[in-house]
């Protein structure tokens, strides 16, 4: 798992894959006034996104996911998102597992160790198939956020 901001993520690109830097290019050159809530390709086959705005919800009521394919950039652009976040492990019960149709994997809800990162406007989280993920929660009180998702692959 990577956690930065779009502000300051050129101080450490030498780290970053050529895609990813793609990706993350395209956000810091993101116009949130201008750009619609929609699906997008940045590269046919290997990363895509959408923009979208929700609602945060309660952390109990969101559900912990994991991919196989695809690392997940999870961007702010609006609002306060908090993010649960741990590594996979053998002890993780796993609920639904759509890896093969849908590249999701969903995990119960009670994950001992589980941290959480604060996000807010310009902060990005990047996680990798190793990396459960709990976008969407709280963080204070609910609020509406606008957000960019973007996938990229990793084969």
């Amino acid at each position: 798992m990577i956690y930065s901001s779009i502000r300051t993520w050129r101080k450490e690109e030498q780290i970053y894959t050529e895609r990813l830097h793609k990706a993350l290019t395209f956000l810091e050159r993101l116009d949130p006034e201008t750009m619609e809530d929609e699906k997008f390709v940045l590269e046919e086959g290997t990363i895509f996104g959408f923009i979208t705005s929700v609602h945060t919800e309660e952390i109990e009521a969101r559900r912990p996911e994991s991919h196989g394919k695809h690392m997940d950039i999870q961007f702010l652009i609006e609002g306060r998102e908090k993010i649960g976040f741990i590594r996979k492990n053998h002890a993780i019960e796993i609920l639904t597992d759509e890896l093969k149709e849908k590249d999701n994997c969903f995990y119960r809800k009670d994950l001992d160790g589980e941290i959480f990162l604060d996000l807010k406007p310009g902060d990005f989280a990047v996680f990798f198939p190793e990396d459960i993920h709990r976008p969407q929660c709280i963080s204070g009180e609910d609020s509406a956020i606008r957000k960019c998702v973007i996938k990229i692959r990793v084969d």
